[in-house]
């Protein structure tokens, strides 16, 4: 039981780390199309700052795609 789970979390660790890839190419792509456009028109939000999520820096940025992906984007 030990051996089989120790295969397990390898298996699991190098999808981790793929998905962790794509995950990040997907964040700076996402700053790079849609960065700027938060700044540059962030007089016409409501309130006049960013929303709290965006994808102006790279935290942000990887939540956001994260959230996607978990199928909990805001409605």
């Amino acid at each position: 039981l030990i051996s089989i789970m120790g295969r397990t979390v390898g298996a699991l660790g190098n999808l981790i780390f793929v998905l962790c890839i794509i995950i990040f190419i997907f964040a700076v792509m996402g700053m790079q199309l849609f960065g700027k456009n938060y700044t540059d028109n962030v007089d016409r939000f409501m309130d006049k700052e960013l929303p709290r999520w965006n994808f102006t820096d790279f935290m942000h940025s990887f939540m956001i795609v994260f959230r996607v992906l978990c199928g909990e984007w805001i409605q």
